[in-house]
């Protein structure tokens, strides 16, 4: 006998629960929603104020309604053409990768004691990651004691192919679903650029002609895109994805040119992308890069058909194999821990968005480059993402939500714009050679860096809330370069005397990096920690909110700031003051904590004993009389609009005497 349901918890499948819900359309939401907002007086304004505008310029409604989403949604299923949903039919599955480089790791027993740690830890895929031809026999001895039936393996080459015939011997012996071959050949000219163009024309045709040779007799992937280079160069979602898939076409059409059919063309060609904080827009680059993909094997499929050659098949080839990883662009040598939540969110975003392996960076890969320790802890950032959010378990975990096809739709429109102006200027290499590329990065970096400087990119323990007694190491590991650098970086122009520049690669926090290791080499050979003083005093909600704001201002420099608590009223803020000086020779700057009314009468009590002990004044705070300020000898005034890394700067060189430093590199 079987036990009957509960129909109030199990109610029969035909009955329909929605009929007792009345359809909303947007006028009834924003009500809703105006009415949380206490009634604002202007409506309008404030339900624009509930936008986002994203990095790229897309702007995005906080809700979405059913007939607000992009057309044809419902015909698109996992692992079906055009991969909008994932190229696979059932589950969200992906390999957990960890990198070996080996301009890093020389040392046989370390390699093989590494080689033992992934396979105790279930590692799904070991990245070897070879960039100089040097390391290949190296490599190739070391492949030949992976055991593939325990981890599989991405070999990742940034060399010249005739150079890595060991390594591409060793993977044609082995089964493609546990060795991808992950080729480049113009990663490594975006990273060093080429003094005669010539040079690169030469390497890239042999490269070219190797790898068709190769698919002739093997059909696998073989060519990865490095689509996590445009991202280290500045790149936002839009020209990340426009350029990978320039590029990815741009090997297409040489795969094509050699003889190969489309079918193996498509097979041959994957991705590799860097995912930043950035969450859904990550989420729907990654969706996007597969259905855009699609629409340009279709054209490619148009074009051969009608050429009479042979396509093979092409729909099932379209299926964007894609790799991801954490950004190095978002990596902070400043409060080290907090990288590990960055690689939450982008990990998150990366399996949501249907990466098929992926890699967590070390978090103090910038001040310790790995250990043990930071390993396990990657690896444990996708553990638990696997095995206690089960986000395995479902194909396209974001499929169907508006707000993620909306943006998924506008991200790729936007992207395919820019990939369509991009090819009729000549394509990817023609853009490489004309240095329109590397301009169009670099303008995109500097917009990068710039909002870091003004805070519009939060980066906590960065340029928000500093941890104030960080012992800030003076030794970082570049990972574009592979070299470690000592005090503060300079820029250097790699450019000089090259035919193809060089793309420029960054770090979002480095600025901010330089002025607190700056700052402690200047204590350090000061004998003490300089430090400002503040002097709250007048009205308590501004003085203390002020306190607040500038210690955690003043901190991102490195400067101790000392917050005495209010100090009441003018004269006795002035008593307070002439006592604290005279006892302590650290304090080199003062901070006024009030309201902008009072500022005045604060500034004429201060600004006499900061003048007779040689103190700087600062002003928190951006008051109406600030001429009049300045004129009695106010400094600087520090404020929510201020660009906080610039002005950092000229207070460290005001304050301090100087805000540079020097740097030398070591292998």
């Amino acid at each position: 006998m079987s036990a009957k349901l509960d129909p109030e918890l199990f109610p029969e499948p035909n009955l329909k629960l929605f009929d007792d819900f009345s359809p909303l359309d947007r006028k009834s939401w924003e009500e809703k929603i105006l009415k949380d907002l206490k009634n604002p007086e202007d409506p309008e304004k404030a339900l624009q104020k509930l936008n986002w505008k994203t990095r790229d310029g897309i702007i995005l409604s906080p809700f979405y309604l059913s007939d607000e989403k992009p057309a044809g949604l419902e015909k698109h299923l996992p692992g079906e053409f055009p991969y909008l949903r994932g190229i696979r039919a059932q589950g969200n599955v992906w390999l957990t990768e960890q990198t070996i480089d080996f301009s890093l790791h020389h040392n046989e027993s370390d390699l093989d004691a590494l080689l033992e740690e992934f396979y105790k830890h279930e590692l799904g895929s070991i990245r070897l990651l070879v960039n100089d031809a040097s390391y290949v026999g190296h490599a190739a001895q070391f492949c030949e004691k992976i055991d593939l039936n325990r981890v599989s393996v991405n070999l990742d080459l940034e060399v010249h192919l005739k150079d890595a015939q060991p390594l591409l011997k060793w993977a044609a012996t082995k089964d493609a679903n546990k060795v991808l071959i992950s080729v480049d050949p113009l990663a490594r000219y975006l990273r060093t650029g080429a003094v005669e163009t010539s040079t690169l024309e030469t390497e890239l045709r042999e490269d070219l002609d190797a790898t068709a040779a190769y698919l002739e007799k093997d059909s696998r992937p073989f060519l990865g895109v490095s689509g996590h280079l445009f991202r280290y160069a500045g790149a936002n979602n839009i020209t990340q994805l426009s350029l990978t898939l320039s590029l990815g076409s741009f090997y297409i059409s040489a795969l094509l040119d050699r003889g190969l059919s489309l079918a193996s063309a498509l097979r041959a060609t994957h991705v590799r992308s860097a995912v930043s904080s950035s969450f859904f827009p990550e989420v729907a680059q990654l969706r996007a890069a597969r259905y855009l993909w699609s629409q340009i094997a279709s054209a490619y499929a148009n074009e051969v058909s009608k050429a009479g050659s042979e396509t093979g098949d092409w729909k099932a080839a379209a299926a964007l194999y894609q790799s991801t990883e954490t950004s190095v662009f978002e990596l902070s040598a400043l409060d080290p821990y907090t990288n590990l939540l960055r690689s939450t969110t982008q990990s998150i975003s990366a399996v949501l968005g249907g990466s098929q392996r992926h890699t967590v960076h070390p978090f103090h890969l910038i001040t310790d480059r790995e250990d043990a320790f930071s390993r396990r802890m990657a690896r444990n950032i996708q553990n638990l993402i696997r095995h206690e959010s089960y986000l395995q378990q479902v194909a396209d975990p974001g499929g169907g939500a508006y707000y993620l096809e909306k943006l998924t739709d506008e991200l790729g429109s936007a992207a395919f714009q820019d990939f369509q102006n991009l090819e009729q200027a000549g394509g990817f290499l023609e853009g490489l050679k004309s240095g329109s590329i590397q301009k169009n990065l670099a303008e995109q970096l500097s917009d990068a860096l710039k909002n870091v400087s003004s805070r519009r990119s939060i980066y906590v323990g960065v340029n928000q809330y500093p941890s104030l007694k960080e012992d800030v190491k003076e030794k970082r590991y570049d990972p574009y370069t592979g070299h470690w650098v000592n005090g503060v970086q300079l820029e250097s122009d790699d450019a000089k005397g090259k035919a193809i520049a060089p793309v420029r690669f960054g770090r979002a926090t480095s600025g901010f990096e330089d002025l607190r290791i700056h700052f402690q080499s200047v204590a350090a050979s000061k004998g003490f920690r300089p430090q400002v003083l503040l002097v709250p005093a007048g009205k308590l909600a501004m003085q203390r909110a002020r306190a607040a704001f500038s210690q955690n201002f003043l901190g991102c420099a490195g400067f101790a700031v000392e917050d005495p608590g209010s100090l009441g009223e003018v004269s006795s803020a002035a008593e307070f003051l002439k006592d604290r000086i005279a006892k302590d020779s650290s304090i080199v700057a003062l901070t006024l904590c009030s309201s902008d009314e009072e500022y005045e009468a604060l500034a004429d009590a201060v600004l006499p004993i900061a003048s007779e002990k040689g103190l700087p004044v600062i002003v928190a705070g951006s008051p109406e009389n600030r001429d009049a300020l300045e004129s009695k000898g106010v400094i600087e005034f520090i404020h929510l609009k201020s660009n906080v890394f610039g002005t950092l700067v000229e207070l460290q060189k005001r304050i301090l005497g100087s805000s540079v430093g020097s740097h030398q590199r070591e292998q």
